[in-house]
């Protein structure tokens, strides 16, 4: 595991967590405090496999088959308000996708 990817991952869980505590509510908890879990597993002082390999299985929790963060969406009634709002969000899930598939 490089050292560049998991400072990568480690930055996306930390834009991610950024995104969920702004627009989140109680339905996303267990995955807002999932991706708390895995920055500080990522700040810890574990090796770096062992780091990608714990955040890869807490990358699995977040979209469980029903709910969590595969039916999260930020909703605001002008559209493009919304389209930019939402984009963070959606470049941080395809760029974890490419990361962990």
């Amino acid at each position: 595991m490089k050292l560049e990817t998991v400072n990568r991952i480690q930055q996306l869980y930390i834009e991610l967590e950024e995104v969920l505590r702004k627009y989140g509510d109680n339905s996303i908890l267990n995955q807002y405090q999932l991706v708390k879990t895995a920055i500080s597993i990522l700040e810890s002082s574990a090796e770096l496999e062992e780091k990608y390999n714990e955040v890869a299985d807490i990358y699995k929790a977040l979209y469980p088959a029903r709910g969590g963060l595969s039916e999260f969406y930020i909703w605001k009634d002008d559209f493009d308000e919304r389209m930019a709002i939402n984009e963070p969000f959606t470049r941080i899930k395809e760029e974890l996708w490419e990361i962990f598939k």
